[in-house]
């Protein structure tokens, strides 16, 4: 479950899938969704969620900020490719990737 964001003001239009090509086809791991939000204390700015996906759960595993790392998509692959194998969802708690801002603290503290 992705965390709950208010006033998302708009979702990108298209998500990057993470996996890997096998003899049965493409086995996605994550996916990597562009949020719009307004926080309370943040200006409005674009985030990237890197949402785990297993056989049966999907879940946020961190965010990156998209304005404060200037190699957000680079930072935001690497860590879905990185996640893939050890995010648990329902274990583990989501975490923000890069530089740590107050639009990221904001979207975690929501999925609390």
């Amino acid at each position: 479950m992705l965390a709950r964001l208010p006033a998302v003001n708009a979702i990108g239009e298209s998500v990057e899938w993470r996996g890997t090509e096998g003899a049965t086809g493409f086995a996605p791991h994550a996916a990597i969704v562009r949020l719009r939000a307004k926080f309370e204390s943040a200006s409005v700015g674009d985030i990237l969620a890197i949402v785990r996906i297993d056989h049966v759960n999907a879940c946020l595993a961190a965010y990156v900020d998209v304005r404060a790392n200037s190699d957000a998509g680079t930072l935001a692959r690497t860590s879905a490719d990185q996640l893939a194998t050890e995010f648990q969802c329902g274990k583990d708690a989501p975490r923000s990737i890069g530089a740590s801002t107050a639009r990221v603290s904001q979207a975690l503290a929501l999925g609390e």
